[in-house]
């Protein structure tokens, strides 16, 4: 039988809240009827292929799948100081996959960001504070999640071309799994729940831009914490699991595990301005993710999208 030595789900669910909490209650007080106030509005769609949605270590049951994801968004902007503002925003998205059905997923989510500029100029740097709150409904209702992220950035633009930021990040995803949905026996151990994850994770971001209506976006990224694969269930992956629960997305006897695993990224995208208010993007992602005894699970992502700001 599998143990796991994390607090209980209550526990970190019930703490994760709390600093969502004291995050958004002095943002909210913030906005007095005085600030210059500002509604924003946009929409997107972006097209993706992952060549290995199942985050799996072995080649031969690395499963491919494009997507559709279409998004409608709508902020509220307030200037609540000189240089310090609050921006609030809400999202309805939905993503289609073409094969495996069951991972499409529809999210709605919730935001509030308070950034501070220090000082004039363009080259000023600006500290921003976010704090996410998502709620994601899958075909596969196994994976009904709730995700909850705070971060902090600092970006600057260095010279007239150049813009660059850091931003850390912690996130805790709140799965439904095993609280509604019992699993039928027989079963692998399912100490928590698979879809219960916890990470941190640090990025740098590169701006370049390379002409009047376009520019290049590279971020490396460094991530610890959680991630969630679907295999047959070899012993080596049994082992270094922490919870462990049947994925019939990907067909019979394939199990879906939690282990605790670093992952690499490198990302680069290409954007293009397109009139005053929509931006057209191509980009590819490659992720470099180790775990327990030495697991690799690499993953190739190519995407194409567009913005449109009301």
């Amino acid at each position: 039988m599998l143990t796991d030595s994390r607090p209980s789900n209550l526990s970190t669910q019930t703490t994760t809240r709390s600093v969502l909490l004291m995050w958004l209650a002095p943002l909210l007080i913030c906005a007095s009827p005085f600030a210059s106030a500002q509604w924003l509005a946009g929409a997107s769609a972006e097209t993706l292929f992952n060549d290995n949605v199942t985050r799996s270590p072995y080649p031969d049951h690395a499963l491919s799948d494009k997507s559709l994801d279409v998004s409608l968004w709508r902020g509220y902007h307030l200037q609540l100081a000189e240089y310090t503002a609050l921006l609030m925003q809400g999202s309805l998205s939905h993503q289609q996959f073409d094969h495996f059905s069951a991972l499409s997923n529809t999210r709605l989510s919730g935001s509030a960001e308070l950034s501070h500029k220090f000082g004039l100029g363009a080259n000023t740097p600006v500290l921003a504070f976010t704090a996410v709150i998502e709620r994601s409904l899958f075909n596969d209702t196994h994976r009904d999640q709730s995700l909850y992220r705070t971060s902090v950035s600092l970006r600057q633009r260095i010279q007239e071309q150049w813009q660059l930021a850091i931003t850390a990040t912690h996130e805790h995803t709140n799965g439904d799994y095993g609280q509604n949905i019992p699993l039928v026996p027989p079963a692998p151990p399912l100490p928590t729940n698979v879809w219960d994850l916890g990470a941190w994770q640090l990025a740098v971001n590169a701006e370049w831009d390379i002409g009047p209506a376009s520019w290049l976006s590279a971020t490396v990224s460094w991530r610890n914490g959680d991630i969630v694969a679907s295999t047959p269930p070899y012993p080596k992956i049994l082992d270094a699991s922490s919870a462990i629960a049947f994925d019939p997305v990907f067909g019979a006897g394939v199990v879906a595990y939690r282990m605790a695993a670093t992952t690499r990224s490198i990302t680069l995208d290409w954007n293009h301005a397109v009139g005053d208010s929509s931006t057209l993007y191509v980009g590819g992602e490659r992720q470099w993710t180790r775990g327990e005894y030495g697991l690799e699970y690499p993953v190739h992502i190519i995407r194409a999208g567009f913005l449109h700001n009301f």
